[in-house]
Formats: C-alpha cells, structure tokens, sequence
C-alpha cells in the first residue's frame, strides 16, 4: 500500500475544503440577478477562504504522492471522498438522502477496499 497516508490526507483536506466551502455559502442566494454580490459575498467569508486554502494544500500532497505513486492506483481512492463528503453532508447540513444515495455509496465503498488490497 504505498503512500496510502498520503492519499488520504489529500482526500481528507478536499472533504474538509468542500464542507468549508459549503459552509461558506449555504446562506447566500445564487442568481444571475446578484452575480456581483453573490462573489463578493463568498469570498468575504472566512469559510470560503479556508476551503480554497485547504485545497491548495491538498493539490500540493496529491502532486507530491503522484511523483511516487501510480496514478492508476492512487486516483481510485478520490472516491473516498464522495463517501465521506456525502455522509458528513447529511449528518452536518442535514442534506436529503434516500435508499439510492446509500446503495451507491456502498459500492463505492467497496470498490474502494478492494482497490487497497490490490
């Protein structure tokens, strides 16, 4: 399993980015009416300033861990990060999610544990 910390740290910080970012705008009204202020507005926040930054930083350990890794076997693991990001997003923003949402999640999942064991 090389560099598997590495992969995961990268996917781990894209979640927390993504549940930044999320958190960063979920009060904001996106229209072509308030582009302007829709923009000023996101990218005041806090949130949505520590989420670009956490990306950067995962770009930054992604681009490290590829120098050693195969891509075909690292990018597989990405996946990951929809099943965490969707998880957390029901249970922190109490997004819907239905029978379909979960059965999907589950075969990602699995792909993903039998990825790491090749």
């Amino acid at each position: 399993m090389p560099h598997l910390k590495q992969i995961f740290l990268s996917v781990i910080l894209v979640v927390i980015a993504e549940l930044s970012l999320k958190t960063g705008v979920k009060n904001l009204v996106f229209s072509h009416v308030n582009l302007k202020a829709f923009f000023i507005s996101a990218f005041s926040s806090p949130f949505v300033i520590i989420g670009f930054i956490l990306i950067a930083l995962s770009s930054i350990i992604w681009i490290a861990t590829l120098s050693k890794t195969d891509l075909s076997y690292a990018y597989p693991f990405v996946s990951a990060g929809y099943v965490i990001t969707a998880i957390l997003s029901v249970i922190i923003f109490s997004e819907h999610s239905s029978l379909l949402k979960w059965t999907s999640i589950a075969v990602i999942s699995c792909g993903v544990f039998l990825m790491s064991k090749s």
